[in-house]
């Protein structure tokens, strides 16, 4: 099943943890097939350096889209043009410091290819602060797609 990634990224961001969330996608046991990443106004060298080495390391793999906003438009408008840029009708979304677990797709997919009436799928979310992990629980609901077209 072919799928993009999509990804926003802004000068705040830190750059190692853009580096360790684009390196956990380049190592998923299912690997998409198109990351689109939307720099949302002009960005640091060091975000610049990891784009740049990590686009030269899997861009004969999977399709790395570039789009480059030449101002801030804030987190949702570059989530809109980075969903309007997939290729693929399915589409997992992340944030330049998020890091998935090796499997994470693999599970999706397979979640997606038994259940067709699913729209969303959610994932847990672990928060790693000064060393700390916090397991953030959110709504175990499937949501079905009639309920969120009505």
């Amino acid at each position: 099943m072919n799928f993009s990634v999509c990804i926003c990224v802004y000068d705040k961001d830190n750059h190692k943890y853009l580096k360790e969330a684009l390196e956990s996608i380049y190592n998923q046991s299912v690997k998409p097939n198109q990351i689109v990443l939307v720099l949302d106004g002009p960005i640091n060298q060091e975000l610049e350096t990891v784009i740049n080495d990590y686009n030269l390391l899997i861009s004969d793999e999977i399709d790395f889209d570039i789009i480059r906003l030449n101002k801030n438009k804030g987190h949702g408008e570059a989530r809109k043009i980075s969903i309007e840029n997939a290729k693929h009708g399915l589409i997992a979304l992340m944030d330049a410091d998020d890091i998935s677990r090796f499997n994470r797709f693999e599970k999706q997919i397979d979640i997606f290819q038994n259940n067709n009436e699913l729209s969303i799928v959610e994932v847990s979310i672990f928060s790693i602060l000064d060393k700390r992990v916090s397991i953030i629980t959110l709504p175990t609901k499937n949501i079905f797609f009639s309920e969120i077209s009505s």
